[in-house]
C-alpha cells in the first residue's frame, strides 16, 4: 500500500505547492481533557507557519497519546496517509519528540519523507532537511536523544516512587479518600484516622473474624444506611476490597512485601494477617458447587427457536446473582431472550407432577400396546389442567402474559410431539424419575421414561 500510496504521491507532487504545512500537535497525558497543551503548541506552530510563509492545510492532533509507548496515533498516522497523498509540502511541529520517540518510527518516517520531499520545520529545534544526509543524521541523533530522556523520566519517576514507598509517605494525592482515613493533608506525613468509619472497619472486621459471611455483612452495612465514600451503597466486592487492603492495618504492598505506609492503623497487623486467612481459606474451599441448569438444551426461545442456556447472571450494583435461561448468539441464537431459572424448573416439576400423578395417564400407561394415540389423547386432556396452573404461577413475579407465551410452544409439544418407550411397563420408574427432581444433569431429564421430551420456550423476562 506505501508503495502505490507513493506513486500517486510522485504523480502529485509538482501540483502541491511547497507553501501548503501542516501542524501536528501532541501531549502525552491529559487526564482532565482541557487540551491546553496541544492549544499551546498549535498556536506557536501557526506562528512558525506565519514567519515562514507557509499555510496551514490541515492540523493533526493526538491529544493524551505518548508517542513512547507504541500505542497508535490516529492523528500522525492521518497526517502521514496524507503526506504519502502529497496533499502539503511542510510538516511543522513544536518539537522533533513531538513526532518520535521510537527509532523505528523515526526510520519509517525518514523513508516517507524521501518520497515526497517534504521538509519538517519545529518551534524549538529549527528545521531539518531529510533529503540530505546531514539531515537525516541530525534527525536520528534527536531521536536518540529523546529516546535517553524518556527512559530517564521512567528511571527517575519509579526511584522517587520506591523512595516515596520506603519512607512511609503519600505517592499521590488525587482519587478518592481511603474509607477509615482521612483526606490527604498538604505537608501532613501520615493519613489521619477517621474514627466514625474506622469504627465499621472495626465492627466489620471482627464479626468476619467471628465467622460472618461477607455477603451478611454487606446486606448489614445497606440495611442501617452506611454509605461508601462516595455515598454509594455497599457491594460485597467492595466489602471485600476493604477487608484486603493493607492500608487499614497502617502497611501497603510493595514489590510483593508489605511495609509501612502512610496510615494511621485501624486494625492491628496481626488481625489483619488473621483476616487475609480467612479470605484465602475461604477462596480456596469455599466455592460452591457450580448450579445445575437441568433444563439446558431443553427449553427453547420463544423468538428464535434456538435452544437456551442456562447461566448464572452477576447483577450491577447489588453484586446478587441469578440463574437465568439466556439465548446466546454462540449456539446460533438471536440473543434477545431471556427468563429467570426457577420459575421456569418449577413450572415444569408440577407439570410432570401433574403428568404422573392422574389416574387416568397411569392406566394409560399400564397398557401393554402402549399405543402413541392413546399417549396423544392423554396429553390434550392435561392441557386444561396447565392452563390454569400456568395462571396461578404466573402471579409471581412473570405476568400471565408471559406465561401464555411461554407455554404455547410447550403445549405445542405436547400435542405432536410423542415419544412412546417399550420399557414402560408401569408407572413406577416414571413416578420415581419424577420425583427425585431435579435431575442430576439435563440428559437425564431427556431420558426420563416419559411420553413426551417437551421444549418450553420461554419470552424474555
Amino acid at each position: 500500500m506505501a508503495t502505490e500510496l507513493a506513486s500517486r504521491s510522485n504523480s502529485t507532487l509538482a501540483a502541491v505547492p511547497r507553501t501548503q504545512a501542516a501542524i501536528y500537535v501532541r501531549i502525552s497525558r491529559d487526564p482532565k481533557g482541557t487540551e491546553l497543551g496541544v492549544k499551546r503548541q498549535e498556536k506557536d506552530c501557526r506562528e512558525l507557519c506565519r514567519r515562514s510563509g507557509l499555510t496551514v492545510s490541515a492540523v493533526f492532533v493526538d491529544d493524551d497519546r505518548s508517542a513512547f509507548s507504541g500505542k497508535p496515533r490516529p492523528g500522525y498516522m492521518a497526517m502521514m496517509e496524507r503526506l504519502e497523498l502529497g496533499d502539503f509540502g511542510a510538516i511543522v511541529a513544536w518539537h522533533p519528540d513531538r513526532l518520535h520517540r521510537s527509532l523505528a518510527e523515526l526510520e519509517e518516517f525518514i523513508d516517507a519523507l524521501q518520497h515526497s520531499t517534504a521538509t519538517v520545520l519545529t518551534v524549538k529545534a529549527g528545521d531539518y532537511d531529510l533529503a540530505t544526509a546531514g539531515g537525516r543524521m541530525t534527525a536520528r541523533v534527536v531521536g536518540v536523544v529523546a529516546r535517553h530522556e524518556s527512559e530517564h523520566k521512567s528511571e527517575r519517576i519509579k526511584a522517587k516512587f520506591r523512595e516515596l514507598i520506603e519512607a512511609g509517605k503519600p505517592t499521590s494525592g488525587g482519587g478518592h479518600r481511603a474509607y477509615g482515613h482521612q483526606a490527604h493533608e498538604p505537608g501532613a506525613t501520615m493519613r489521619a484516622v477517621r474514627e466514625d468509619e474506622a469504627d465499621v472497619v472495626r465492627d466489620l472486621v471482627t464479626r468476619f473474624l467471628a465467622g460472618e459471611a461477607i455477603n451478611g455483612l454487606t446486606n448489614d452495612l445497606n440495611t442501617r444506611g452506611v454509605a461508601t465514600v462516595t455515598g454509594a451503597r455497599w457491594r460485597s466486592c467492595t466489602v471485600r476490597q476493604l477487608l484486603r487492603s493493607p492500608r487499614i492495618a497502617g502497611l501497603r504492598e510493595y514489590d510483593g512485601q508489605l511495609v509501612a505506609a502512610a496510615f494511621e492503623r485501624i486494625i492491628e497487623p496481626d488481625e489483619y494477617h488473621r483476616v487475609q486467612a480467612r479470605l484465602n481459606d475461604n477462596a480456596r474451599a469455599g466455592r460452591r458447587a457450580p448450579r445445575r441448569f437441568v433444563l439446558t438444551g431443553i427449553v427453547t426461545c420463544s423468538r428464535c427457536g434456538k435452544p437456551m442456556v442456562g447461566k448464572t447472571i452477576r447483577k450491577w450494583p447489588s453484586d446478587e446473582t441469578e440463574a437465568r435461561y439466556v439465548c446466546t448468539p454462540n449456539r446460533d441464537g438471536c440473543g434477545g431472550v431471556s427468563i429467570r431459572a426457577e420459575p421456569v424448573e418449577d413450572h415444569v416439576r408440577k407439570t410432570l407432577f401433574e403428568i404422573v400423578d392422574a389416574p387416568d395417564f397411569a392406566r394409560r400407561l399400564d397398557r401393554s400396546d402402549g399405543r402413541p394415540a392413546e399417549l396423544h389423547d392423554q396429553i390434550e386432556a392435561i392441557e386444561g389442567r396447565m392452563d390454569e396452573l400456568a395462571e396461578t404461577f404466573g402471579a409471581g413475579e412473570i405476568t400471565k402474559r408471559e406465561w401464555i407465551k411461554a407455554r404455547t410452544p410447550l403445549e405445542n409439544q405436547l400435542r405432536t410431539e410423542t415419544v412412546p418407550s417399550p420399557t414402560i411397563g408401569t408407572t413406577s420408574a416414571l413416578t420415581s424419575s419424577a420425583r427425585s427432581w431435579p435431575p442430576p444433569s439435563p440428559a437425564s431429564l431427556s431420558d426420563l421414561p416419559t411420553p413426551t421430551a417437551p421444549a418450553a420456550s420461554t419470552p424474555a423476562a
